[in-house]
This record gives structure tokens, C-alpha cells and sequence, in this order.
């Protein structure tokens, strides 16, 4: 589950494994206090306007896949 805490998401389910691109009219905004529950290895998007601050918590193993692994924060070169 990911709960909005301060500023604003917008979330939606992607059905394609390995899209390039995503449908933004899908997607619903989720303000303060919104929240999303996503069920284990849903494939979906996210992105916010202004950045905004979540708080994901659930059952574990908990595994981020990204389908662009380029997008992955945890693969940057230091300094970058």
C-alpha cells in the first residue's frame, strides 16, 4: 500500500510489461491521505508534478523492478 502524505501522485496500472510510453489519461490523482493498494508484481506507473512524499508499507519481501533499469537510483554512478 502507498499512502500520499504531503503534496500530490498521479498512479495507474500498466497492463504492458515493457511499454515505453504509459497513458496518462489512465491515471487517477491521489491528494493527502489517498492511498493505492497494489497487489504483488502489479506493473504500474506513478509520477507527481511538484514531487511529493509517500510512505509505502506492506507485507514483505518488498522488491522495486524497474522496467527501465537506466530509471533505478540505486545503479547511479556517485557524483551523477
Amino acid at each position: 500500500m502507498t499512502t500520499i502524505l504531503l503534496c500530490a501522485m498521479l498512479a495507474a496500472a500498466q497492463d504492458k510489461p515493457a511499454a515505453s510510453t504509459h497513458d496518462a489519461n489512465a491515471a487517477k490523482p491521489l491528494a493527502p491521505g489517498g492511498y493505492a493498494l497494489l497487489p504483488a508484481e502489479m506493473r504500474h506507473f506513478a509520477w507527481t508534478k511538484d514531487g511529493a512524499t509517500v510512505q509505502v508499507h506492506g507485507m514483505g519481501p518488498f522488491v522495486l523492478n524497474y522496467v527501465n533499469p537506466a530509471d533505478d537510483p540505486s545503479k547511479a554512478t556517485p557524483g551523477r
